[in-house]
Order: C-alpha cells, then structure tokens, then sequence
C-alpha cells in the first residue's frame, strides 16, 4: 500500500492552540453520548489515495488533507467509531496513537486490531484528568510487522 504522507502522519490535539487551527481543514464533531464523548471517522480509499476523513465529506478526496483535527479534553472518555468505508474487503486498517497516555490493550490503542473494508471497529480511549496537553498525532498502524 502506498500511503502519501498528507495521509499518513495526521494530528490531534489535547487542549490544542489556535495556531493549530488554520492548519486543518476540519475537526472531528464529538457528541454526548451519556458520560461520554462518541464519533465517527471515517477512513476512505480513493484510487491509489487513501486517508481520513469525517463521515458524509464527499467534498474532500480522500488522502488529499490532513485528517480531521481530534481535540480531547483530560477527564473525559472518548469512544471512536472507525468506519472504513473502502469498497474492497481485503483492505485493512486502524489507527494509532503517539503521545496519548492510555491503554494500549483492548478497545484503547491495540495495534494488533484491525477493521476491512465496509465495516467499523470501536476505539474507547479514556484521557486521564492529569493529562499533559500538547500536539500529538494518530496515523494507521496495520502492517504485516505488527499483524500476521
């Protein structure tokens, strides 16, 4: 697979700055969902491109922008819906995580789960309340090094 970087290397944020926000195109829309905080990313394949995109953003080409910016807030759960929408069943991926402090088990950021095209895979990510804030990234992890 041949990822560009644009869709490859893409940001989140934990109390992010406004400097951050003239660089991205769009945020990811978290809803309540009880206690929580739930959405839905959508990861897509284009042709050759592939990359994230939030649901239903048929304007943007897929793997052409940066994904959605993520913002967190410490002390909240998260639970992330990841749709890979990709018409081929074969393709594989997931997403992974620098800098957040959270599990790396489970439904949190396991690399060794995956989803193919046409289905979703949840993601629950709990922030603890001492969180440090900053610039950190989420990228898709599946490779034949990390998933047989």
């Amino acid at each position: 697979m041949n990822l560009r970087p644009a869709a490859l290397f893409l940001a989140y944020t934990v109390l992010s700055t406004s400097s951050v926000d003239a660089a991205y195109p769009s945020s990811l829309v978290w809803s309540d969902c009880g206690q929580d905080k739930c959405a839905t990313l959508e990861f897509c394949k284009d042709g050759s491109n592939y990359g994230y995109r939030n649901p239903g953003d048929s304007l943007t080409p897929c793997g052409s922008k940066p994904g959605p910016l993520i913002r967190m807030t410490p002390g909240t759960t998260y639970k992330l819906t990841l749709h890979n929408s990709a018409d081929d069943s074969t393709l594989k991926t997931n997403i992974h995580t620098h800098g957040l402090h959270i599990t790396g088990s489970g439904d949190g950021d396991d690399i060794t789960r995956f989803v193919t095209g046409g289905s979703c895979l949840d993601y629950t990510w709990d922030i603890p309340s001492d969180h440090p804030g900053g610039t950190n990234w989420y990228h898709p992890h599946y490779h034949t090094l990390t998933n047989g």
